[in-house]
C-alpha cells in the first residue's frame, strides 16, 4: 500500500513539537526512499507512538 503523506499534513496534525526528523546520511544502509522520507517528512511522534527511545534510570 502506497500513502502520499506530505510534510505539510504531518506537520499541520501533530505541530512542530510532535514530528521527530531523522539524519540523512551519505552511505547509510538505509533505503534512499525511506531515509529520504524520515529526513523532510518525518514521523509523528505522541504519547501513542514514540520515536525516541526510553532511557533506563
Amino acid at each position: 500500500m502506497l500513502i502520499n503523506t506530505g510534510a505539510d499534513q504531518v506537520l499541520g496534525t501533530f505541530g512542530l513539537t510532535g514530528v521527530t526528523y531523522f539524519p540523512h546520511s551519505t552511505g547509510s544502509r538505509m533505503h534512499p526512499g525511506t531515509a529520504r522520507f524520515l529526513a523532510t517528512v518525518g514521523l509523528p511522534s505522541s504519547r501513542l507512538l514514540s520515536t525516541k527511545h526510553a532511557q533506563k534510570p
